[in-house]
């Protein structure tokens, strides 16, 4: 019984360890994945995390919404696009606007839109249509606080330091303690054996 339990312990912590692992490369890869405007991008796919609740009742605060790069030809009036709106020379903050107007007369790499409020904006700031989108609920606040400065710390640097710690004292307690369970074991082996004779 006492050695199923301990095959048992193995296994959970082998599948932690796995879980851990894709979780920490994940977070890692999305941080790599950072574009200019702090966001990142795979695949064509830009991942936007909701902060707020301005966008309720479309997006709720914490989705994660993955964006498909949009081509200026499938963008129309009356659809509604995420986009990135300059605040400063190095600063942006996302969008989300229904574009009223299209203005596409010089062609697709000088598409201009022209959204709510009268806010003209080019082809290259839009991050692309909420018609290729995908949402997942309540995965933003988790990734916001992973890839933030002190979760990445604790994901990778607190937990792997742990981790090396347990296996630390696990291969003291092998060395220390496991020549002696063989002993005893090989004993038992050898009074069998006297036993059967």
């Amino acid at each position: 019984m006492k050695k199923f339990v301990k095959t048992l312990v193995k296994i959970l912590q082998g599948i932690i360890l796995i879980a851990y692992a894709i979780v920490a490369i994940a977070v890692t890869v999305l941080l790599l994945s950072y574009n200019e405007h702090f966001c990142s991008e795979i695949g064509g796919y830009t991942f936007i995390i909701i902060g707020d609740e301005e966008l309720e009742p479309d997006f709720n605060k914490g989705d994660l919404v993955l964006i498909k790069e949009t081509r200026a030809k499938d963008i129309n009036a009356g659809d509604n696009i995420f986009l990135y709106k300059k605040i400063t020379t190095s600063q942006y903050e996302i969008r989300y606007a229904e574009v009223l107007q299209k203005n596409d007369e010089l062609g697709e790499r000088s598409t201009q839109y022209i959204l709510e409020g009268n806010t003209i904006i080019d082809h290259e700031d839009v991050i692309g249509s909420t018609e290729k989108m995908k949402v997942i609920p309540h995965l933003g606040t988790l990734l916001q606080v992973l890839e933030s400065k002190y979760g990445y710390l604790f994901l990778i640097v607190v937990v792997t330091f742990i981790t090396l710690l347990y296996e630390i004292y696990e291969l003291v307690m092998e060395i220390k303690y496991g020549d002696e369970e063989r002993e005893i074991a090989e004993t038992k082996e050898n009074k069998k054996e006297k036993v059967k004779r």
